[in-house]
């Protein structure tokens, strides 16, 4: 874990390791960068959030926001439909490509499988 002041602001934010070596050579990098700010000759990028700004020191003026994660699809259909559709032209042979579009294809209910109603039908008259 990093703690540093900014702006203002406090910021935690975890170093994902547990060794103290990395740790020290990120904390160094954290205090280079702050120093690199004060002194101006390093600076935030226009726009920059205040999260944009911890990960900008953290990554050592390198980073100017977090990654961006693709939102997971909620259904397969989305899911399939995004995979076909980011999949490059020629990436995969036209019969790999016919099997997995079969695959894909949502399948009849459970439901309309069974077998009809043996029972005779109903009429009503009058």
């Amino acid at each position: 874990m990093v703690r540093f002041r900014f702006a203002k602001r406090q910021y935690y934010r975890s170093l994902e390791t547990s060794e103290e070596k990395t740790a020290l050579g990120v904390k160094a990098q954290v205090e280079e960068t702050l120093g690199l700010l004060k002194r101006g000759r390093l600076s935030l990028p226009p726009g920059a959030t205040p999260d944009d700004a911890g990960t900008f020191i953290l990554s050592g003026g390198k980073v100017a926001q977090r990654p961006k994660v693709a939102p997971v699809p909620k259904k397969l259909k989305e899911a399939t439909d995004a995979y076909f559709a980011e999949l490059p032209e020629g990436a995969k042979a036209a019969s790999s490509l016919l099997t997995e579009n079969a695959s894909a294809r949502p399948r009849s209910s459970q439901k309309e499988r069974a077998a009809p109603d043996s029972r005779p039908a109903t009429i009503q008259v009058g």
